[in-house]
């Protein structure tokens, strides 16, 4: 009996002990799971770490290459001289395109003007013209004598033509023939934008060579020729209106000092269409009147 609880006695031993070695190995088992776990997420956390420290290097590298990289090629003293150099030569253009307005803005719309009159005529009472022709001219030395004396003959050939077309044009149709030549004088009048070369000698020596002698020889026809000098070049349009205002004219026309257009085709053209249109305002408005 002794040795049979003795038996059993060891045998429980032996469970206990497997028991407890099983215990031991699963809680063994159990705590190196749990410790390599904790090892894997140390390790992915540093990891990230790493891969954000990386990040923030590369980023800033990065940045600072780019940021030196453009100082370096576009505040280069050699660019920036250029830079500088294109600023100023595109402030010296514009000052030279808009010089002229600028000076009549600023020193006033009226230039210092001078009015000459070159014709000798002996008429000390000289009636209106019939006809201005106003023509702006600014270094205009060569071609502005050709011009002169075709629109010149032209005028004086056909003066009876153009005056009556004139009086068409003007409503004021002469009925008497001693109106008629007191209205049938041409005004030319050439305005000198301050020209740098001989253009106001030319236009002197044409009016002494041509019209003046031809006036004399002719008794004196009653046309004026007109220098008006502008003091500082003030562009076409402050020449044309310098020529305007002080024309005598009852009617004023513009004509280019190169003769781009034919005065014997275009001055007639122009005043026909003045007539038609007066005519037809004349006639729309008359019944209105009545």
């Amino acid at each position: 009996g002794n040795a049979l609880q003795l038996t059993k006695t060891k045998n429980t031993t032996i469970q206990r002990q497997r028991q407890s070695a099983i215990f031991k190995k699963k809680k063994t088992s159990q705590e190196d799971q749990g410790e390599r776990e904790r090892g894997e997420k140390k390790v992915f956390q540093n990891s990230l770490k790493r891969y954000s420290r990386a990040k923030k290097r590369l980023f800033l590298s990065t940045s600072t290459h780019i940021h030196t990289s453009t100082y370096t090629h576009t505040h280069t003293p050699k660019k920036r001289m250029i830079l500088l150099l294109s600023l100023f030569l595109s402030v010296l253009i514009l000052l030279y395109l808009f010089y002229p307005a600028i000076k009549v803005i600023g020193k006033s719309i009226d230039v210092g003007v001078d009015d000459l009159i070159l014709t000798n005529n002996d008429n000390t009472k000289q009636q209106q013209p019939i006809l201005s022709i106003i023509i702006p001219a600014y270094n205009e030395e060569e071609r502005l004598p050709p011009m002169l004396l075709e629109t010149y003959t032209y005028l004086t050939k056909n003066r009876k033509d153009i005056t009556n077309l004139c009086h068409a044009a003007t409503l004021s149709c002469c009925t008497s023939e001693k109106q008629t030549q007191n209205t049938s004088s041409f005004e030319l009048i050439v305005v000198d934008d301050g020209s740098i070369d001989d253009t106001r000698i030319k236009t002197i020596d044409f009016v002494n060579q041509h019209v003046n002698v031809s006036n004399k020889d002719a008794g004196g026809a009653g046309d004026s020729f007109r220098l008006i000098t502008l003091h500082q070049n003030s562009g076409k349009g402050a020449a044309v209106r310098a020529g305007m205002i002080r024309a005598k004219g009852a009617l004023c026309l513009m004509a280019d000092a190169d003769g781009a257009t034919d005065i014997t085709d275009g001055l007639p053209a122009v005043l026909k269409e003045m007539a038609n249109v007066v005519t037809t305002t004349t006639t729309t408005t008359t019944p209105l009147n009545h």
